[in-house]
């Protein structure tokens, strides 16, 4: 790309923004890309604030006059430019805006790498007038770079903001630079003790930084393990308050903090380490947790920002509660006693390098100068949605939100396509990362969603079934003609993916068909609740008979099927489905979900709140709540207080009831806000799990659900749930009186989460999606 000139803003000082804003203009240079520095003036408080705040308006100022004129000889040479601003928090927000503004006035594109973990609630916390700047100025951007799958979706909780305008590029490490080393002969050089155990964290000496509860916890480790030595590098305005906790805590034997230290030396103190800590309450994508990956040390430190999502296995480290001094001296502790494997953390921090980043550096300024297109984008694995998927409001229904993260989960390894229809007003694609992209058909016959009413509903039936034809046109054409290799087609409702899968096997292209049921009322016949209406339940029979003839074609026709629980298996094999066709896959919840803890929050001091999550219709069995809602009211009274999650034709009747709060359809992070700091239990009224019930599980809710082999596969009684044998007013209103008992909540909870983790993590449903994804692949060949 010599024809390209990247301008780099970066603050000047020391830092990890400009440690990174630097490395990447070493790196860019050596792959032919031009890279010229503008530093703007970071303000020092501890200095003459008069003066600094001088010198920063001279330099914002002067930095204007260096952009015309680099711009200006660029353009004159026939170059492409981008402004590449690094953005922090606060004033480099707008100063950062101010120069991108500019550029493109001069006519040049300029992307914002945001760096600060508080961009987006610097947003939710303006006024009205200031969030209208912020938003014009976000859209006006070429380009966003998020640090990381997290915070692309914390940023895409600003109003406006499209997903496709927000690029996800990790950080990176030289791992030439960082790597194993002899310990000893690194304590020798830096003149620590051979016979200790070595802890080791360096970091802006600051409040977020979170060192005071390492110190904090110090006393508890050394207690159990005093052969223990803790080194703290780096300056800043919070030494003065830790040297006096190491003092008051007597523990000035066992701590050193070391002030700064040199960027050469780091390697060797990595090195000489036996463990990394980072107690932080605040971080982005620490790119000191990269460093000591690629050195083979394991990193205990808080579930913050990125930190779960790169920490994602125990072998690589442990997570901590932030601003828990006995949970991160449990970890400490842990970490200190387990045999780590360095080689492999170190395997595993090589993937994080500049050669493996630089390519979506080079694709993603190819694409801001317009060089790059999704053009012939050749997938291995095409999913089929049933329904809407809201990508960034994170809205859409569970299923739809379980199959995007298994499709996000694959695309580590496939080209993934996620088709979906989309009720806005145009047709869009959006690239989630390199290898997954979902496009979406337009349907703006419905504009409102979610549904609210039975119409709205039938509504979105009949649009999906129509959006199938469009979804079938828009594979032929786009990825199935002149294609190469085998193509997965995965479909996750029969009635829907019919049309493409036909038209599919039409062209005579490699495809294999993956069929993923989630829907257990085909196949289960005792599922299906009767309801005293007698219309509902012969439109419900005719639409049974009309419809069975295609999930059971659908069904042969597949080359394997995926099965959400044993009900479908079992359902499918009394119809004679072989049975050796068959895998039983529970849905996926994010993995972040499992370090979330319940925050202090006001409470009902007199009972308890129980959730109910989905859709307020029959087939959810929306009267048999109403019942359980109204009856509890006479025997509990304000003691039970019910909050209800979802849209739909029996919401009115529900919001007449005295102890129900209706909260509506929300966004999931605001749901599973709810689930974490005000819930208490959640009452399921379906024989096997969603995703509502897994995500209960996963906060460590108790859960009260019907009994069946679904359920009884994962829940014991009284242990991590409490399953009821009846599907009617009485059982459930007895297990409620049962849940009220606290002491029995806190006894279930722990064991829930653990059975949620085990069954439904993202690592572990990928990892058997996988599995069947190879499997069809080496039946082919």
């Amino acid at each position: 790309m010599e024809n390209l000139v990247v301008i780099n803003i970066i603050p000047s000082g020391v830092g990890g923004i400009q440690t990174y804003g630097k490395t990447l203009e070493e790196k860019l240079t050596k792959e032919g890309i031009i890279v010229e520095r503008v530093e703007a003036h970071k303000v020092d408080k501890t200095s003459n604030l008069t003066e600094e705040v001088s010198k920063k308006v001279v330099r914002f100022l002067a930095n204007f006059v260096r952009l015309s004129k680099l711009i200006k000889k660029y353009k004159k040479e026939g170059k492409k430019i981008i402004i590449h601003a690094h953005v922090g928090r606060g004033i480099s927000f707008w100063e950062n805006a101010a120069y991108g503004l500019w550029g493109q006035i001069l006519g040049v594109s300029f992307i914002f790498h945001i760096h600060s973990s508080l961009l987006h609630m610097e947003y939710l916390n303006s006024n009205n007038f200031v969030k209208g700047i912020r938003r014009y100025i976000l859209n006006k951007t070429t380009q966003i770079i998020a640090l990381s799958e997290y915070w692309k979706r914390q940023l895409l909780e600003i109003d406006i903001l499209k997903p496709e305008k927000i690029a996800v590029v990790y950080n990176f490490v030289d791992v030439n630079k960082f790597k194993i080393s002899n310990q000893l002969e690194c304590r020798r050089a830096l003149g620590l003790p051979l016979d200790k155990k070595i802890v080791f964290g360096v970091g802006r000496l600051v409040e977020r930084k979170g060192y005071q509860y390492l110190i904090e916890a110090i006393p508890k480790i050394i207690k159990r393990y005093p052969n223990v030595r803790f080194y703290i590098g780096g300056k800043g305005p919070l030494k003065e308050q830790l040297e006096k906790m190491i003092k008051k805590l007597k523990i000035e034997k066992y701590v050193t903090l070391t002030g700064y230290i040199p960027e050469e030396e780091l390697p060797l103190w990595f090195c000489a380490s036996d463990i990394f800590v980072m107690p932080s309450i605040r971080e982005t994508f620490p790119i000191v947790m990269l460093e000591a990956l690629a050195s083979g040390i394991p990193f205990v430190g808080s579930i913050v920002g990125t930190v779960p999502e790169i920490i994602s296995s125990k072998d690589y480290g442990l997570l901590v509660e932030p601003a828990n001094p006995q949970d991160l001296a449990e970890k400490i502790l842990i970490a200190l006693e387990k045999e780590w494997d360095r080689e492999k953390i170190r395997r595993y921090g090589e993937q994080f390098t500049w050669e493996n980043i630089a390519i979506k550096y080079i694709k993603l300024y190819k694409n801001v100068i317009g060089e790059d297109e999704m053009g012939n984008f050749n997938p291995d694995v095409l999913f089929i949605s049933p329904g809407l998927l809201e990508v960034g409001s994170r809205r859409a229904a569970g299923a739809e939100v379980s199959y995007y993260l298994v499709a996000l989960g694959l695309s580590d390894r496939y080209r993934v396509v996620f088709m979906s229809p989309y009720y806005g007003s145009y047709k869009r694609i959006i690239k989630i990362n390199d290898k997954f992209i979902i496009h979406q058909i337009r349907m703006s016959a419905l504009k409102k969603y979610p549904p609210k009413t039975k119409l709205d509903y039938f509504l979105v039936k009949i649009l999906a079934i129509v959006a199938s034809f469009l979804i079938a046109f828009e594979i032929v054409t786009k990825y199935l003609k002149n294609s190469t290799g085998t193509k997965i087609i995965v479909i996750l409702q029969p009635k829907t993916g019919l049309i493409p899968m036909l038209l599919a096997l039409l062209t005579r292209a490699n495809i294999k068909i993956l069929y993923a049921e989630g829907n257990v009322r085909p196949w289960y016949s005792p599922y299906l609740i009767r309801y005293n209406n007698w219309f509902i339940e012969k439109v419900r029979t005719i639409i049974t008979k009309l419809t069975y003839p295609i999930y059971l074609y659908v069904a042969w026709r597949a080359d394997l099927i995926r099965a959400q629980s044993v009900l479908i298996k079992d359902g499918m094999k009394r119809f004679g489905i072989p049975c050796e066709k068959i895998r039983i896959i529970g849905p996926p919840v994010e993995d972040r979900l499992f370090y979330l803890t319940s925050r202090k929050m006001k409470r009902n001091k007199k009972g308890i709140n129980v959730a109910f999550i989905g859709r307020l219709t029959e087939e959810k069995n929306a009267p048999l709540l109403e019942n359980v809602c109204k009856e509890s009211l006479k025997i509990f009274g304000n003691e039970l207080k019910f909050y209800i999650f979802g849209e739909g034709p029996y919401k009115r009747k529900l919001q007449k009831i005295s102890n129900v709060a209706h909260i509506g359809s929300v966004n999931r992070d605001l749901l599973l806000e709810y689930l974490s700091s005000l819930i208490d239990l959640v009452i399921s009224f379906q024989h096997e799990f969603g995703r509502a019930e897994i995500e209960a599980l996963s906060l460590g809710r108790t859960l009260i659900i019907l009994n069946s082999k679904a359920t009884s596969r994962y829940l014991l009684n009284m242990k991590n749930g409490i399953i009821l044998t009846k599907a009617d007013t009485n059982s459930y209103l007895k297990a409620l009186q049962l849940a009220k008992n606290e002491k029995l909540r806190k006894k279930i909870w722990r064991i829930a989460k653990k059975t949620a983790y085990d069954n439904f993590s993202m690592i572990s449903v990928t990892k058997e999606w996988k599995k069947m994804i190879n499997y069809i692949l080496k039946v082919e060949g």
